[in-house]
C-alpha cells in the first residue's frame, strides 16, 4: 500500500498570492518536507497553519508594499522589513515570515529599484537598503528553519527527510589567458584608485609594476593540481569572443577566441574528460541580449563539442526584468548572483534555488547557486582589510556548513595566482577549512 502523503494548509484571509504559492514551494523543496504544502483561504485538512494577524504567523499583507528599506532586528540576527513585525506578538511567529522571505529572495527591492531607473549591476553600493550588513546573513534560511520548527512542534506527524550536507562549488570566471592592455589599463587603474583613496605607496608601486612588468596567465595546472589535492572539481566559466566588439567592449571583456584558439579548446576538453566543468562567461553585453547570448553559448558549445548548461556573466551583470528570461532559456544554472564589492548572501539565501519570474508571477525552472565569495571582494573592493575579509568569508562559510541543506559558490579568477597577484593562498584557506576543518 502507498505511504498517504500528508498535506499542510497555510490558511490566509487574503486572496491567495503567486508570490505565496513559490515561497512555500521553495521552502518545500530546500528543506526536503515529505508532505505537500499549499496556501488556502480554507480547508478540511487536519494540519493547519494561519497567516494573518493574532494568527499562527503574523502577516502585514496590508501594509506589505509600502515597507521601507530600514530593518529592524528581532533576536540573534533575525532581522525583518519595517511594518512587517507584530505590535502585539500574539502570533507563535510575530512578524511576516513569507513577505519578508518573499521580498529577499525574489530581490524585489532590486526590481523596485531598476523601475524607477536605478540598476544595481551586482553592487551592493547602488543597493537602496541602508543596512548593508544584512547581506552577512543567509536571512531566508533562518526564516525557513523558523518555519520548519513550527511545523514540527504543532505537527509531529509532518515529517522532513533527513537535513542535506551543505554542497560548495568552487569556481573561476576564465577572464584573461594573457596579460592584455585592456586589462593592464583596468587593474592599474584600479590599483592606482586605492593608492590614493586608503594612501598606500605599496599600492601606487602595485598600479606601475603591473601595467609595465609581464606575466604569464596560463594557469589551469596550479588550480587542476590543488582541486585534486583536496579530491574536489571546480566550474570554469570561460568567455566566447563573438567579435565586431566596440571600444567599451574592447576594454571590459576579455579578449581570447575560444572558437580559433586550438591550444585552449585542448585544454579544456581534456579538463572535462577529467571530472571539470566549463559553463559561459556571458560578455557585458550579453546580460540583457538574448540573440548575443546564445550565439555565445553556440560559440563555446561547438568548440568544446559539449553541452553547455551553467552560466555566470562578466562582471556579475544582471537586470531583474531581463537577464532572468535569458537564462530560464538557455541555461539550467546561473551562478550570477553575487556581489562584486563585498562578500555576502545577495538574495539572502546559502541555498541553491528557483529564482523568481515577476513577470509571470511563478517560479522559473532553472537554478541559481548563489556566489557568496570572490576573490575581488577581498583583494580589490577590501583593500587594507584583507584578513578581515577572508576572517569573514570563513564565517559565512561556517553558517553555510552549520545550516544544511545549503549550496553556494566561491569563485577565483585563474589568473590571479600569478606573479601579478598572488591571490590564491586565500582561495587555498577557504577550501581546506570547507574540506578539513570541522568548524567550518
Amino acid at each position: 500500500m502507498a505511504q498517504e502523503v500528508h498535506r499542510l494548509a497555510i490558511i490566509t484571509p487574503h486572496h491567495v498570492a503567486p508570490w505565496l504559492k513559490y515561497i512555500l514551494e521553495e521552502f518545500q523543496r530546500i528543506e526536503l518536507a515529505q508532505f505537500s504544502i499549499e496556501a488556502v483561504e480554507e480547508s478540511d485538512s487536519e494540519f493547519q497553519l494561519k497567516y494573518g494577524e493574532g494568527q499562527d504567523i503574523y502577516s502585514c499583507i496590508s501594509e506589505a508594499m509600502v515597507y521601507g528599506p530600514n530593518i529592524n532586528y528581532i533576536d540573534k540576527g533575525l532581522f525583518v522589513f519595517n511594518n512587517t513585525e507584530s505590535k502585539d506578538k500574539q502570533e507563535a511567529i510575530p512578524y511576516d515570515l513569507f513577505w519578508n522571505a518573499f521580498v529577499f529572495l525574489s530581490r524585489h527591492e532590486e526590481l523596485i529599484s531598476e523601475f524607477g531607473g536605478n540598476l544595481i549591476q551586482s553592487n551592493s553600493f547602488n543597493h537602496p537598503r541602508q543596512e548593508k550588513s544584512t547581506w552577512d546573513i543567509p536571512i531566508v534560511n533562518l526564516y525557513f528553519k523558523a518555519l520548519k520548527k513550527l511545523i514540527q512542534e504543532r505537527f509531529p506527524s509532518l515529517k522532513f527527510k533527513k537535513e542535506a550536507n551543505a554542497v560548495l562549488d568552487l569556481s573561476h570566471d576564465l577572464d584573461y589567458i594573457s596579460k592584455t592592455l585592456p586589462l593592464r589599463l583596468k587593474q592599474s587603474a584600479f590599483n592606482l584608485f586605492n593608492a590614493v583613496t586608503k594612501i598606500s605607496p605599496a599600492k601606487l608601486g602595485k598600479a606601475f609594476q603591473f601595467l609595465l612588468i609581464p606575466s604569464n596567465y596560463w594557469c589551469f595546472d596550479y588550480w587542476m593540481d590543488f582541486e585534486r589535492s583536496v579530491e574536489m572539481r571546480s566550474t570554469f566559466y570561460v568567455y566566447a569572443n563573438p567579435g565586431g566588439r566596440t571600444l567599451k567592449q574592447w576594454l571590459m571583456d576579455p579578449s581570447y577566441k575560444v572558437g580559433d584558439n586550438m591550444r585552449l579548446q585542448e585544454q579544456l576538453k581534456w579538463m572535462i574528460q577529467q571530472g571539470w566543468e566549463v559553463g559561459l562567461h556571458g560578455s557585458f553585453n550579453s546580460a540583457n541580449n538574448r540573440d548575443l547570448l546564445k550565439h555565445e553559448k553556440m560559440i563555446l558549445q561547438d568548440a568544446l563539442q559539449s553541452p553547455i548548461t551553467k552560466t555566470r556573466q562578466h562582471w556579475l551583470r544582471y537586470e531583474e526584468q531581463i537577464t532572468p528570461y535569458l537564462h530560464e532559456e538557455l541555461f539550467e544554472q546561473d551562478s550570477t548572483v553575487g556581489w562584486n564589492d563585498r562578500v555576502g548572501f545577495r538574495a539572502g539565501i546559502a541555498s541553491k534555488y528557483r529564482p523568481y519570474n515577476h513577470r509571470d508571477q511563478k517560479a522559473f525552472d532553472y537554478f541559481i547557486v548563489p556566489q557568496i565569495v570572490m576573490d575581488s571582494n577581498i583583494y580589490d573592493y577590501g583593500y587594507g582589510q584583507e584578513e578581515a575579509t577572508i576572517l569573514k568569508s570563513l564565517r559565512l562559510l561556517e553558517e553555510v556548513k552549520k545550516l544544511k541543506n545549503t549550496h553556494v559558490s566561491i569563485s577565483w579568477h585563474p589568473r590571479t595566482c600569478s606573479n601579478d597577484y598572488k591571490w590564491q593562498p586565500a582561495y587555498e584557506k577557504l577550501v581546506k577549512a570547507w574540506k578539513w576543518d570541522e568548524s567550518v
